[in-house]
């Protein structure tokens, strides 16, 4: 059972669209924002999720967070804000690299996955406010030693 009282549900009870990784030890780490915030909150557990360290504000903005661990060991950030955009880390979340920009469109719940090794395919919405507009979209990302690049 989940303690109530538990450093994890006291740092999710002020987040939104939280998106959780597993760290190349085993344990966890998170994105998240305050529902007024633009700025991404970063919670971190070191025993797979049972503690949690308390959260501290992550080095980029972005609402609708979603994280995928690659075969690599690379993590890539998807958030919308500023656009539809990517980030990768190379060690377990320390360090993130600029954006690499997806798309342009000003809406986006997104989901990502690794579909093969170091390739991560983005489903997210595209113009959901205008109607008649074309609605879903796919893209693909390659993280490569360098960075991550399109792959269409």
């Amino acid at each position: 059972p989940i303690d109530p009282e538990s450093v994890f549900l006291k740092f999710a009870s002020f987040l939104v669209e939280i998106a959780l990784a597993e760290t190349s030890d085993g344990g966890l780490i998170g994105i998240g924002r305050p529902v007024t915030n633009p700025y991404m909150w970063y919670p971190v557990s070191h025993d797979g999720g049972r503690t949690w360290d308390p959260a501290a504000m992550a080095a980029f903005p972005g609402y609708c967070p979603s994280l995928t661990r690659t075969a690599s060991g690379a993590i890539v950030a998807i958030t919308r804000f500023p656009y539809i955009s990517a980030r990768v880390s190379y060690d377990d979340g320390k360090n993130w690299s600029l954006p690499v920009i997806l798309d342009y469109c000003g809406w986006a719940n997104q989901q990502a996955v690794e579909a093969e090794d170091d390739v991560v395919v983005v489903t997210y919405m595209g113009q959901i406010q205008r109607p008649g507009q074309r609605d879903s979209r796919i893209t693909r990302l390659r993280v490569t030693e360098t960075g991550l690049t399109l792959d269409n």
